[in-house]
């Protein structure tokens, strides 16, 4: 072969090891990037899973900060009322005159229609559900301090309806429990836990109702409307003001019938309903039996007056004054006190609290958002305003006295389940409510459960005589504790009738009237030599004297001072 044929052949065979050391050179160039491209990605996706489980472990933190202490605020608002409710703190005029002596007598004759015939004091021929209630717990209990347990039970009953009643515009559970936080914070609803008052028992009746018919038209269920017309019943079973609250119910009850087109009811439904009417309508019937009038010692117009006397009724009735405190505009909507609240059952132009007028203005903006709610969640918000409205505007003191209309706080206090319903994305308005509502209930237990400075709380009494183990200012007198003894009465300017029990309620109370006088209105005496003869009669221990003033006052000092208590609060 000639040399340039070899040395070509040479070159051609170095080109094709060449070529062949180069692609194994890429080869495993590429393996080498493939390994280290692999090894990246590995590390990439575990720093995503790291972060993802650190975002995970953030929101976890946020949420059990966030959980942990809107419940701990509650939790904290609860066993205050608890505490008020067992150490019973203080005696006022409606409990101790009226509500804890027809709870008493109820026990006793285990009736919750009795009265006492007899009985001159007008307040005892109220419809007493609540009282009924009460008096149930005293037979188990056979304790005066128990008489206020409703008034926990009640406060608790309201955090509970207020956490369900914001469900329907949000499912978001730490929204729902700032709504709840909301409502609990409301001054007159705590000090409604202080003492046996039913204005919280009645209001919350009337929240349940228009909870369950909001619930109806939601969910095109027309059971929950025959329900809330039987809690609407109830009402009236409590208070007097339970017949307008019905009838303004009943009638929103029949509205969302028509807006489902559903009527009939279930069974169990229909008999709550049946039930509700049968228990409500015997105190009614028993007034109208006795005295002539369902409503007595409320009068009744003219024409109806008329009617029921011609029927052979033997008709009273007397134009009933309303002793209650009234608040003076803008009160109860702006508080005078914004947070310091003197927190008495009867609270009026501080009862609503810091948190209505806030609460009032978000129920605003939330209206004229509501155009960018689901449509459901906003024909449920206008018909709560309309139904919440409609019942104020019926009320014959609107605002005046708000113990009457405690519902209305808890229902603006809805507002942060409203708020996001116009806005269910945007976290924003979660965190801002939150940090409102937080910061306005802290300072709330504060100022007015932990107390602050010379102020002494009611739930700072409630501890030191539960650590003490001495009885509340509820019992005036230490001579009545002895048990068993027959105590005679006269009222006259209210009377703080429960004092005279000892803690056993084994002290028999009679009421003892001369001459009609202020609410006092029976049988009268026109010799006081019969009046002298009579309460002999009566072979008691003691006398006690409310009112010096009042109608045979003096006769009973000057025959029986030896066994006489002036005892005038007034």
């Amino acid at each position: 072969m000639p040399r340039r044929h070899h040395i070509i052949a040479r070159w051609v065979d170095l080109c094709k090891w060449t070529s062949r050391l180069y692609n194994i050179m890429a080869l495993y160039n590429s393996m080498m990037r493939y390994a280290v491209e692999s090894d990246w990605i590995r590390q990439m996706v575990k720093l995503k899973h790291h972060w993802i489980s650190a975002t995970h472990n953030l929101q976890r933190a946020a949420a059990l900060i966030w959980y942990v202490s809107v419940s701990c605020v509650v939790l904290a608002l609860i066993v205050a009322v608890c505490l008020n409710s067992v150490a019973y703190v203080r005696h006022f005029i409606d409990d101790t005159a009226y509500h804890i002596p027809m709870a008493v007598e109820i026990a006793r004759h285990a009736n919750p229609y009795y009265v006492d015939i007899d009985a001159a004091f007008t307040s005892f021929w109220f419809p007493a559900g609540a009282e009924a209630l009460v008096g149930l717990i005293v037979a188990i209990t056979r304790d005066i301090n128990s008489t206020n347990l409703s008034g926990a039970l009640f406060y608790v009953l309201f955090l509970v309806v207020s956490y369900q009643f914001a469900g329907i515009w949000t499912a978001a559970c730490h929204i729902r429990l700032l709504s709840v936080a909301l409502c609990g914070v409301i001054p007159v609803l705590f000090a409604q836990t202080v003492a046996f008052y039913v204005d919280i028992h009645i209001n919350w009746l009337v929240y349940l109702s228009l909870y369950l018919l909001t619930l109806a038209f939601i969910q095109r269920q027309v059971d929950y409307a025959w329900y809330g017309i039987g809690a609407a019943i109830l009402s009236a079973s409590v208070k007097y003001h339970g017949l307008l609250f019905g009838t303004v119910l009943m009638l929103a009850a029949i509205a969302v019938m028509v807006a489902i087109r559903s009527y009939k009811p279930s069974w169990r439904s229909l008999m709550f309903v049946v039930g509700s009417g049968l228990f409500t309508s015997g105190w009614y019937l028993r007034n109208l039996w006795l005295k002539g009038n369902p409503i007595y010692p409320l009068a009744l117009p003219q024409p109806l007056s008329t009617i029921l006397t011609n029927l052979g009724f033997p008709y009273q009735g007397i134009l009933f004054p309303n002793l209650s405190p009234q608040a003076v505009l803008p009160h109860p909507l702006i508080p005078k006190s914004p947070v310091v609240y003197h927190l008495v059952p009867h609270i009026t132009n501080d009862a609503f609290g810091l948190m209505f007028p806030i609460s009032l203005f978000m129920i605003g903006l939330v209206a004229l958002r509501s155009h960018c709610m689901p449509a459901l969640q906003r024909r449920a918000f206008w018909f709560v305003l309309a139904v919440s409205v409609a019942i104020v505007v019926v009320l014959p003191f609107h605002l005046s006295v708000p113990r009457y209309v405690l519902f209305l706080p808890a229902v603006a206090a809805l507002w942060p389940a409203m708020l996001v319903a116009t806005n269910p994305s945007s976290y924003r308005l979660s965190l801002y409510s939150y940090a409102g509502v937080m910061v306005i209930s802290i300072i709330y237990i504060a100022a007015n459960i932990i107390g602050s400075g010379n102020y002494r709380t009611f739930t700072q009494e409630a501890i030191s005589i539960l650590r003490e183990h001495r009885r509340s200012d509820i019992v005036s007198f230490d001579i009545f504790e002895q048990g068993n003894l027959r105590i005679g009465y006269l009222s006259g300017r209210m009377a703080f009738i429960a004092t005279l029990y000892d803690r056993r309620l084994t002290n028999q109370l009679i009421q003892l009237h001369y001459q009609d006088y202020l609410l006092d209105h029976g049988p009268n005496f026109t010799n006081p030599a019969d009046f002298v003869a009579y309460v002999q009669s009566l072979d008691l221990d003691y006398i006690v004297i409310f009112d010096p003033e009042a109608p045979g006052a003096d006769i009973l000092r000057e025959h029986f001072f030896h066994m006489t208590i002036v005892e005038d609060k007034y």
